[in-house]
């Protein structure tokens, strides 16, 4: 049983291995990307990563080369997508796979401006299963597309330049968001974080608050946390509970629907950066990852179980020795995190049952 973990105190330190009460940490089975820079496969500025729970397929949000890259399960390139990743120069989507390029930025359909967040649908029962949300970070605005890459719908607010409606599906006329505080809008400029839950619904980190919507884009209600500050990071899990990293608050919260917070915050003794950035992740038995940012200090993976005790703290990571946010995401199929870093994702293995162990 995990909770064995805490029942021994000795600490030992060994290398750069902390063990609490003995035990050894699961060696990263390998990595995958081109490094960094703009051709296929490579990245600048990655910050979302999300995989599609079924297939194993990788999907890494491309900040700088404004587009969306995709994996497969055993970390081979497929293709990215984006206006004018196929010739760098087309305002058109393309897709390319030998050859890419930097995306032409804009907010048409389908177009990217400093993609942040990204989230697959992976629920078995879902519509959109296997549907991919991005969160077109400079035009306040989630799209939608499907596994291929092409467009579905985009939302946020008055993003239908010919209605002025929230919701604007391939084929219409699309432009950016308006951002702001009512419901529907974004303020994407300060905020990160996007899931999708088991049934399909997308939940979008803003400011104060978690705004949940439809599979087709349609604002449902949302989760307002006073004093929250700008939502940095999210996680959704199957009861519907939302775990939620901000700006102004110290650790990793658990909200239920209702906006009543559950138990203690995790990593409640992390240091506080206000313009740091954790990443949340969570496993296939409600466990919850948090990735702390690096930024001026050592960093680790940190483990929670389901009832919010910490059971692992792994991966370390030294400020300056990769990069500072790094994003992740659980895959069931490789029962590993896939973990953003500099031009890569390393696949980390999660320790196993036993003593706290810290790496």
């Amino acid at each position: 049983m995990r909770a064995f973990r805490y029942l021994l105190g000795v600490a030992v330190v060994v290398g750069c291995l902390l063990v609490v009460g003995g035990g050894v940490a699961v060696a990263a089975p390998g990595s995958f990307g081109g490094g960094e820079g703009d051709e296929a496969g490579q990245f600048q500025s990655p910050v979302g990563i999300a995989v599609e729970q079924e297939s194993g397929d990788v999907y890494v949000a491309d900040h700088s080369n404004e587009r969306i890259d995709k994996f497969g399960p055993g970390g081979e390139f497929l293709f990215a997508w984006g206006w004018g990743v196929g010739d760098g120069h087309s305002e058109a989507l393309q897709t390319c796979t030998a050859d890419c390029f930097v995306g032409v930025y804009g907010s048409g359909g389908g177009e990217l401006r400093f993609p942040d967040g990204v989230a697959v649908d992976s629920g078995l029962l879902s519509a959109s299963h296997g549907d991919v949300y991005v969160m077109d970070a400079a035009n306040d605005r989630v799209e939608k597309f499907d596994s291929s890459g092409s467009f579905l719908l985009a939302f946020g607010k008055e993003v239908n330049e010919t209605t002025s409606g929230d919701v604007c599906l391939a084929g219409e006329a699309c432009r950016a968001g308006t951002p702001g505080t009512e419901p529907g809008e974004f303020q994407m400029g300060e905020t990160g974080g996007i899931a999708v839950d088991g049934s399909g619904d997308v939940f979008v980190g803003d400011v104060n608050r978690v705004e949940e919507f439809t599979q087709g884009g349609v604002y449902v209600g949302q989760i307002a946390i006073s004093g929250a500050g700008a939502v940095k990071a999210l996680a959704v899990d199957a009861g519907g509970d939302v775990y939620v990293q901000a700006s102004e608050l110290v650790g990793v919260h658990e909200y239920e629907a209702s906006g009543a917070e559950v138990g203690a915050p995790r990593d409640a003794t992390g240091s506080f950066v206000y313009f740091a950035r954790d990443f949340l992740a969570l496993g296939s038995f409600g466990e919850l990852f948090v990735a702390e940012s690096s930024e001026g200090s050592v960093a680790h993976i940190r483990e929670y179980d389901s009832s919010g005790g910490e059971v692992a703290s792994f991966d370390r990571v030294t400020a300056g020795a990769e990069k500072d946010d790094r994003g992740i995401a659980f895959n069931q199929v490789a029962g590993a995190l896939d973990v953003l870093d500099r031009g890569r994702v390393r696949v980390v293995g999660v320790p196993a049952a036993g003593p706290l162990i810290v790496s």
